[in-house]
């Protein structure tokens, strides 16, 4: 008979936004000068930060025996861009600052890369704390650096330095009718799958660990019921080179028979 029970969650790390993660971006562009339009010359103060953050790597040591320590293979610049207007103008003219986009970081590195556009949106202009009647579109995508998991450090932070000189994080670039910003590089595995039964049987493990550690303190027979199936792999860069990957899933550690 389950007498006692309580939740446990193994494996489980911070969630790193980027590209590939589940959670948004969070880019919050500000709107564009309307003095670029002949309007009014008062510069708008925004409605919200204007560019993406990415994860701040860890300062410390990884829990290894969360997760698995990897080889990053690829690195995401997260970006957004804001132009004034919406409609069909508004997207023809996003279309190519993407592409410019690609280039430039592709151009700085001298790495193949690739552009995934994520979302567009439309919102109303704001001048501090007013909302002015003009629209603007909103397109956020990242580029993809390949990098091989085999690059040595300095290679790696040269690759990185050289995206950070292109696309400085937080900075706005201003052009005539666009401004375009940029999230920090985020060090990532591309195809984190292949190593999900790695991670599954390093979940096992450390599960059967929490097991014996409460039989051992007296707790009694101890034993997993009502898992809830394997999550997401979650990523978490550690330093420039390493990314650990962990599988959360959840599961109540009850004690007596089923």
């Amino acid at each position: 008979m389950q007498y006692g029970a309580m939740l446990l969650v193994v494996g489980a790390c911070g969630v790193v936004v980027g590209c590939g993660g589940a959670a948004e971006s969070g880019i919050r562009p500000e709107p564009l000068n309307v003095s670029s339009y002949g309007g009014s010359t008062s510069a708008p103060s925004g409605g919200g930060s204007f560019g993406p953050r990415g994860p701040a790597a860890s300062s410390g040591h990884a829990d290894e025996g969360a997760g698995i320590l990897a080889a990053p293979d690829v690195i995401e610049v997260p970006f957004a861009i804001a132009v004034e207007g919406e409609g069909g103008a508004a997207v023809a003219e996003l279309e190519p600052e993407a592409r410019a986009v690609t280039e430039r970081i592709k151009a700085a590195t001298g790495h193949p890369v690739s552009t995934r556009m994520k979302t567009m949106r439309f919102e109303n202009v704001a001048y501090g704390k007013m909302e002015s009647a003009k629209r603007q579109t909103i397109a956020e995508g990242c580029v993809e650096v390949d990098i091989s998991k085999d690059t040595e450090f300095w290679a790696r932070a040269r690759v990185l330095a050289s995206i950070s000189a292109a696309a400085p994080a937080d900075h706005v670039l201003t052009k005539e009718t666009h401004r375009t910003t940029f999230g920090a590089p985020v060090p990532r595995v591309r195809d984190p799958e292949v190593h999900r039964k790695a991670l599954v049987d390093k979940w096992m493990e450390r599960s059967r660990g929490f097991i014996a550690a409460a039989d051992a303190n007296g707790a009694g027979t101890m034993r997993l019921s009502d898992c809830a199936p394997p999550l997401e792999i979650h990523q978490a860069p550690v330093g420039t080179d390493q990314v650990l990957l962990s599988l959360p899933a959840a599961c109540k550690l009850a004690s007596g028979e089923p």
